[in-house]
């Protein structure tokens, strides 16, 4: 098993494109042709955008909400300790894992609404 790294289209905001990178999960070797290859899960997505911004706390907060669903899907799948190691350390070389207190930025700097 290994990650694959999609780049999709999202969405237009005006007159600029964004892309988002999608983390798979596939089965097959990388260096064969793409029809060799089985993809057996979506293990999360990340907009480029948030890999380079220069904005510590969003760049944190958006690749912390990625690594969320990372390790929710993975613990989903249940494919063993070092399985999940090496998946992890395939997607650490493009998405870092933020510090523990990455959420915190959601709470103390977005405005909240009371209703």
């Amino acid at each position: 098993m290994h990650v694959k790294w999609e780049r999709r289209r999202t969405s237009l905001e005006g007159k600029k494109v964004q892309y988002e990178l999608v983390a798979l999960l596939v089965e097959g070797s990388l260096l064969e042709k793409s029809e060799n290859i089985e993809v057996l899960a979506t293990l999360g997505a990340i907009q480029e955008r948030f890999l380079r911004i220069r904005i510590s706390k969003t760049k944190a907060f958006h690749q912390g909400l990625f690594w969320v669903k990372v390790d929710r899907k993975l613990v989903k799948l249940s494919l063993g300790k070092g399985i999940n190691q090496t998946i992890e350390a395939q997607i650490l070389e493009r998405v870092p894992r933020p510090s523990d207190d990455w959420a915190l930025w959601g709470v103390t700097c977005i405005p909240h609404i009371d209703c």
